[in-house]
């Protein structure tokens, strides 16, 4: 099976987009000129970020300690996070420079991806890690799995499903539909949603 095609799509506000391939690993990103994805701006560092392949996936490290790193709002943890399709990458607060992961191709239904994906996902569960890292790492499997852009993990407390996310994820304020998440606890199976099918 070929290997997908591996982009970072580059937006500034002053500048029309473009698209740089992730061809080797690690891939770096940094405002020196050693690095493949070159960023000068006070704000990015010398060394930043870097994108490095593993097991078939690629994930998404700071390069340097002291570097701010976030994916879709959320810092990026200590020993680096994986990367889907659509991805926002952020490298640091007033960085005027947007980069989003791309894969060309990508399907939710790509049989390789969703086993690759579910056997981390089991072995995250099976592992003596925390519980906090197991919910985290269990969300970012089934928004893998799924092909969504974004996804929620919802947790039953005193008869009731609240939405769990770490106390530091800073996320905003979602409004969902209790009676389709109730729906979907009770009879363990997805909720067809009107003009959006099987969810």
């Amino acid at each position: 099976m070929p290997r997908p095609i591996v982009r970072l799509e580059i937006t500034r506000p002053d500048a029309p987009a473009r698209m740089v391939p992730i061809d080797h690993s690690p891939f770096t990103i940094g405002s020196a000129g050693g690095a493949d994805l070159v960023l000068p701006d006070p704000s990015v560092a010398p060394l930043h970020a870097q994108v490095v392949l593993l097991a078939g996936v690629h994930h998404l490290l700071a390069a340097s300690p002291s570097a701010a790193l976030s994916l879709e709002g959320a810092a990026v943890p200590e020993g680096g996070i994986a990367l889907a399709h659509g991805n926002r990458i952020l490298l640091a607060a007033g960085c005027p420079w947007g980069l989003r992961f791309l894969v060309e191709g990508a399907r939710a239904s790509d049989r390789e991806d969703r086993l690759v994906t579910l056997m981390e996902v089991a072995r995250t569960i099976t592992s003596s890690i925390a519980l906090e890292d197991v919910l985290d790492r269990v969300l970012e499997g089934a928004i893998r799995f799924s092909g969504a852009e974004r996804g929620y993990l919802f947790l039953r407390s005193d008869g009731r499903l609240v939405r769990w996310s770490r106390a530091s994820s800073g996320e905003e304020n979602v409004q969902v539909s209790l009676s389709v998440l109730e729906q979907v606890a009770s009879t363990e199976r997805g909720a067809d949603l009107p003009g959006r099918g099987r969810r």
